[in-house]
């Protein structure tokens, strides 16, 4: 596909062993889907691939591979663990606007302004609330369970499931 300056998408903020990391899904770039859809097709078999061989350091191959897939299954089940939100654009206003959670902290070093690099509107973007691109305490406790991480971010008690 063509990559337009600008578009639309989801994204996730997702801690890698190395740092958080911005997964950005432009749907320019990517059939459009929602957070569930590229959750489980992208971004839970991305971490276990690469948290496994973190995780479970002294398996065999054979014996890695079945962890790696309990934990993409483990991951799978928790898609609201880490923040995200949406780009949309927004015609009556004429500007994009990003749907978020209100979930980023400094510590993760991912801005608003990377977020709206990823999509090519930087400076072009308003940033909403949506109590529905926030974090759940269920999914958060899954995903620091699943990866082994003593982290905290902010969640909420909601479950939108």
């Amino acid at each position: 596909m063509n990559r337009r300056p600008h578009s639309e998408g989801i994204y996730f903020v997702v801690r890698f062993p190395a740092g958080w990391k911005l997964l950005a899904f432009r749907f320019d770039e990517h059939p459009e889907g929602g957070h569930l859809k590229f959750w489980e097709d992208a971004v839970a078999p991305a971490l276990a691939k690469v948290w496994a061989p973190q995780l479970f350091r002294k398996l065999s191959a054979y014996e890695l591979a079945r962890h790696q897939n309990r934990l993409r299954f483990d991951l799978a089940e928790n898609y609201d663990g880490f923040p995200r939100g949406r780009v949309t654009w927004v015609e009556e206003i004429d500007r994009f606007v990003i749907y978020h959670g209100r979930n980023l902290k400094r510590s993760m070093k991912i801005t608003r302004q990377t977020i709206e690099a990823a999509f090519g509107i930087t400076g072009r973007a308003d940033w909403e609330f949506d109590e529905h691109e926030q974090c759940t305490a269920s999914s958060a406790a899954g995903v620091r369970s699943a990866l082994h991480l003593r982290e905290q971010w902010k969640t909420t008690d909601l479950d939108f499931r």
